[in-house]
């Protein structure tokens, strides 16, 4: 249970810094399990990996939603990219 407090912890400390703290909360209510695994694995395990910055992570998930044509889940990313400084000309 420890191991799973400190990557809650990584996790949200990373949706903060990304702008996004309390946006899954609809998400932790409606599916537990999948909240859990968004911000304790994605976020708390994945995102915070030393090999990239969080700018460049947020640049290759915007970018590889771009090349897929996701039409989903991509206003949040774009959030995110524009409060963790990257400006909004890149998208243009």
């Amino acid at each position: 249970m420890r191991r799973m407090d400190e990557r809650m912890k990584r996790g949200t400390k990373i949706l903060k810094r990304m702008g996004r703290d309390g946006l899954l909360e609809d998400q932790k209510e409606a599916c537990p399990d999948l909240y859990d695994m968004t911000v304790g694995h994605l976020f708390g395990d994945v995102w915070t990996r030393p090999h990239l910055d969080l700018r460049d992570r947020q640049l290759i998930t915007l970018a590889t939603n771009i090349a897929l044509a996701r039409t989903t889940g991509n206003h949040s990313h774009y959030h995110s990219a524009l409060h963790i400084g990257i400006t909004k000309y890149l998208f243009s």
